[in-house]
């Protein structure tokens, strides 16, 4: 397979409207909240067109061996919302709510049982080794110029983990939509993601806020705090 794989998207176009459709439910559940329920049909249908005409224009960064695509075509979904719903006159504040709010219905908070066994297994050095070595077999895809450079990286005592990314492939992406402005909105979708797991994300800076790097940083049995309103986060800006 070429390093540069032309019609990679198009080609595989059924596979990521299948993804799609997937998270029918989950913006449907969003939209409501925000729009006219006489609206929310009409807005999925034409985020679902806006979302065929973007995927041509996302960045190949090796297909489905990695897992960094997966991340760009969630972007993608999310862009085409957010197309839309720009056509339909809402602000970027109440936009990046909606973003925020997608996430939360995606990461529901897990069964105890469920955090109890991650943190368990997270605690753990082999486990932290094994994270490392994957992160280290990603450095293959770094040849992309959208692709993701993350390592991970020795934290002081009060956190268990850390990781650093010096090169986001979002960032790359929105930019080359001119949709910068959303890019924070969607780093916001971490904190539920991590915190589904009653696992407390620390983030000090992003590259979306100007920043070299995106320094995440973990503690097992950290204070959780909710991620929405952003601004008492110390990497908002």
């Amino acid at each position: 397979m070429p390093d540069s794989y032309v019609g990679y998207y198009q080609n595989n176009e059924k596979h990521f409207l299948k993804l799609f459709k997937k998270y029918r439910k989950v913006m449907l559940s969003v939209l409501k909240r925000h729009v006219d329920n006489n609206e929310v049909e009409a807005i999925y249908l034409k985020s679902e067109t806006e979302f065929k005409k973007i995927l041509p224009e996302i960045p190949y960064i090796g297909g489905s061996r990695n897992t960094g695509t997966g991340n760009l075509v969630g972007s993608a979904i999310l862009l085409a919302y957010i197309r839309v719903l720009e056509d339909y006159g809402l602000e970027e504040r109440e936009i990046g709510k909606m973003i925020f709010e997608s996430f939360e219905e995606m990461y529901k908070e897990k069964p105890a049982i469920v955090k109890a066994v991650v943190k368990f297994f997270l605690s753990k050095k082999f486990v932290q080794k094994i994270l490392m070595k994957s992160y280290d077999n990603k450095r293959q895809y770094e040849k992309y110029d959208a692709s993701w450079q993350s390592r991970m990286v020795e934290v002081e005592e009060r956190y268990d983990l850390g990781l650093d990314i010096k090169k986001c492939g979002i960032c790359k992406f929105y930019k080359s939509q001119n949709m910068d402005k959303y890019i924070k909105y969607l780093c916001l979708g971490d904190y539920p993601l991590i915190q589904s797991y009653g696992i407390a994300l620390h983030r000090k800076s992003t590259i979306a806020g100007g920043a070299e790097t995106c320094d995440y940083r973990i503690k097992l049995d950290g204070e959780i705090k909710k991620a929405w309103p952003p601004e008492d986060l110390d990497e908002w800006f």
